[in-house]
């Protein structure tokens, strides 16, 4: 009687190991399937984001956030012919510090924030940012337009 509450016992035990292992195989499975399918999800939206921008980009590969920021540095750097070419052909011929309208030394601003928005062959930029010995601060919109699919600065706007 010994032998068959014994083996009863192994079954049993053998049971709730077997039972234990598979149990912990599907809740770790039903974790993994959840985890990746986010996962899954943050990539497809990663993908949809470099979708967008690739889409924003002339033919030089620019977006217009990038030609308002180069356009910036070239008059920071006191280059103001460089900084022709990222105007619209029409404000080529106007004084580009004028244009901008910044009388403080140019050198020493401090770009804050950079956003931009960008609809069909029109894109709006916003730069805000400050000079370090001012507490003044600026804001600037930028409006660019495609000119043979290469973007431009059209016209600068302060608020």
């Amino acid at each position: 009687m010994n032998k068959k509450i014994m083996i009863f016992f192994l079954v049993v035990i053998t049971i709730l190991i077997v039972g234990g292992i598979a149990g912990t195989w599907y809740i770790q499975n039903n974790k993994y399937k959840t985890e990746s399918q986010k996962i899954d999800q943050e990539i497809y939206n990663a993908e949809q984001e470099i979708v967008k921008i690739e889409a924003m980009k002339d033919k030089n590969g620019y977006t217009p956030t990038d030609i308002v920021n180069n356009f910036m540095n070239e008059i920071k750097n006191g280059s103001s012919d460089k900084a022709k070419l990222y105007l619209a052909t029409e404000l080529q011929a106007l004084d580009v510090l004028n244009l901008v309208g910044f009388s403080n030394e140019l050198d020493k601003i401090n770009i804050q924030e950079v956003t931009q928005e960008v609809v069909d062959k029109t894109a709006t930029v916003n730069m805000k940012g400050y000079w370090p010995d001012e507490s003044k601060t600026f804001q600037k919109n930028f409006i660019l337009v495609q000119e043979e699919d290469i973007w431009k600065v059209k016209e600068i706007q302060t608020t």
